[in-house]
């Protein structure tokens, strides 16, 4: 495909994980195996796109373990990925209350 858009599971990644990974150690250990598999994934699928001259959208919160994952930081070392953070509120996410919530986010991509 052209691009390829997506969001591994923050789950597992997230800085809310270190919490469960001493409270929840069974929970945490089953999302953490899931999402090393699905990043690993993703990391493989962008190193493909950007091989075949292709496009990539990474998504996870800002500071998210994913993005310090080797096969990540292989794909950074590339010198062909760029990054932007912002606060989801600035796109409009709001509390049900309509109160703006920020929430950072990180974005990787090769397109420019």
């Amino acid at each position: 495909p052209k691009v390829i858009v997506a969001g591994p599971p923050c789950t597992a990644f997230a800085s809310l994980s270190k919490m469960n990974k001493t409270s929840y150690p069974d929970a945490y250990q089953k999302s953490r195996t899931i999402g090393l598999k699905l990043a690993r994934l993703m990391a493989i699928t962008a190193m493909i796109q950007i091989t075949a001259d292709h496009f990539f959208l990474i998504e996870n919160p800002a500071g998210s373990e994913l993005f310090q994952l080797p096969e990540f930081r292989d794909l950074w070392n590339t010198g062909k990925v760029g990054k932007i953070t912002f606060p989801q509120c600035t796109v409009g996410l709001k509390t049900p209350e309509g109160l703006p919530i920020l929430k950072l986010t990180e974005l990787w991509s090769n397109a420019k």
